[in-house]
């Protein structure tokens, strides 16, 4: 569902009923629309096969220094899909189709590894 919050476990990590018996290893979220990523975020699956769109990086402050974010782009369409925010010395940078970042922030910028 667009905007829930997806949990993946390892494999050595079974489940109980519903429950997960140890903490969540990813904070997944897939996304099809206009999107402000937050610190509960770790990957981020963008598919603009139905249009493009922005994701929002938040404001690369100290507290957010050694933050990462993973940003997938799954879909083969020529739909455009922005990582908007202070990055990498720009204020955007679009994701070819396919194409997988990272992201990390140093405390007053966000740079893509």
């Amino acid at each position: 569902t667009e905007g829930e919050l997806v949990y993946v476990f390892a494999e050595d990590n079974p489940l109980v009923g519903d429950c997960p018996t140890g903490p969540p290893l990813l904070g997944l979220v897939e996304k099809s629309s206009s999107y402000t990523i937050t610190d509960a975020d770790e990957v981020i699956l963008a598919n603009a096969a139905s249009g493009g769109f922005t994701l929002t990086l938040p404001l690369p402050t100290s507290s957010r220094k050694g933050a990462t974010f993973k940003i997938k782009r799954v879909d083969e369409s020529a739909n455009v899909v922005s990582v908007a925010g202070a990055l990498d010395k720009q204020t955007s940078f679009e994701i070819a189709a396919l194409e997988s970042i990272v992201v990390v922030c140093d405390g007053t910028e966000w740079w893509v590894t």
